[in-house]
């Protein structure tokens, strides 16, 4: 493994479960943030926890493989969450042959006494589009497919950094992405699938 990582993952998250409006909200965040930029991403990501789902509240473990089949073990860990910001420490590691025990292994050096099943927990196909801002922020605009056949719209405006911070966001930018249908959720993606796995 290579290319380890750690930093506070600032971010803001808007979300929809009308999957069906993803064109119409492609098209007005590209007009409110700029046309230019934007970057389209595709992968699969794989969410881990032990049998008896002995991860702490809110924690992650996720192995993210991407369509040339390169492939990123990421950790996040909760740090709380401040007016519509949710911070989490992210730790990532670049993998190198993909393996379940490669994954296991950088696991145990965040969670020493946790053993992660080899079955993922919560599976996601992820579509989308991605930009980076003038002041250091990342957008990123998905269309999450659930390996339950749910689907999600998640917008993020994210910063990282050394510590937790509250993302700042003019009251302009929340009046347009509500316009949109897109309500703010602190729940993540792999909480949204435990969610979906239970009904």
């Amino acid at each position: 493994m290579s290319g380890t990582g750690t930093h506070v993952e600032n971010e803001a998250k808007f979300i929809s479960f009308d999957s069906a409006s993803y064109p119409e909200i492609k098209k007005g965040i590209m007009e409110y943030f700029g046309s230019n930029g934007w970057k389209a991403k595709t992968h699969h990501d794989f969410y881990y926890d032990s049998l008896d789902m002995e991860l702490p509240d809110g924690a992650s473990v996720r192995k993210r493989i991407r369509p040339d089949g390169t492939c990123k073990y990421t950790i996040k860990i909760p740090q709380g969450s401040d007016k519509e910001t949710l911070s989490r420490t992210e730790i990532q590691v670049l993998g190198t042959d993909g393996s379940f025990e490669e994954l296991k292994q950088f696991t145990q050096t965040v969670f020493p006494d946790i053993e992660i099943d080899e079955f993922p927990v919560v599976e996601i196909t992820i579509d989308g589009l991605k930009k980076n801002t003038d002041d250091g922020l990342e957008l990123c605009l998905d269309l999450c497919t659930y390996d339950t056949g749910d689907q999600m719209i998640e917008f993020e405006i994210e910063s990282l950094g050394e510590e937790k911070e509250a993302v700042s966001l003019d009251p302009a930018i929340l009046q347009f992405l509500r316009g949109l249908g897109l309500e703010s959720s602190f729940k993540t993606k792999y909480q949204r699938g435990l969610e979906f796995g239970s009904d």
